[in-house]
């Protein structure tokens, strides 16, 4: 990858770009909303899953969970919380193929999204 992130290759996937600029890009499939941005010696693509809110908030089964799916190394990224809320994350390095990877993050929260939000509202 040259630095930028081409619109393109995303759009070739299905995917709409929202915002874009040199380093970012913004970008929905289906249900996910995914940010995408480069530093200088890396590339983070994040999926915000759930907002935490009112009934929604962090708890010991939220957390298990989350742990329990990270531990499983399932998938190309890792659950996290920030900002009171859940967000899917991975870091690649510039020459991986970022537009598979968001394909597969995209696939993977479609999938486990409704538990998520299942073990939130316990």
């Amino acid at each position: 990858m040259d630095g930028t992130l081409k619109r393109d290759s995303f759009e070739n996937l299905g995917f709409s770009v929202l915002k874009q600029s040199e380093h970012f890009l913004k970008l929905q499939k289906g249900h996910c909303e995914i940010h995408i941005k480069r530093d200088d010696d890396r590339i983070v693509l994040e999926i915000p899953v759930i907002e935490l809110f009112g009934n929604r908030k962090t708890s010991l089964p939220l957390m298990e969970y989350l742990l329990e799916r990270n531990g499983q190394l399932k998938g190309p990224g890792f659950f996290g919380i920030r900002d009171n809320c859940v967000f899917y994350i991975s870091v690649l390095f510039p020459q991986q193929a970022v537009e598979k990877v968001a394909l597969q993050m995209q696939e993977t929260v479609e999938t486990l999204a409704p538990k998520i939000i299942n073990v939130c509202n316990m």
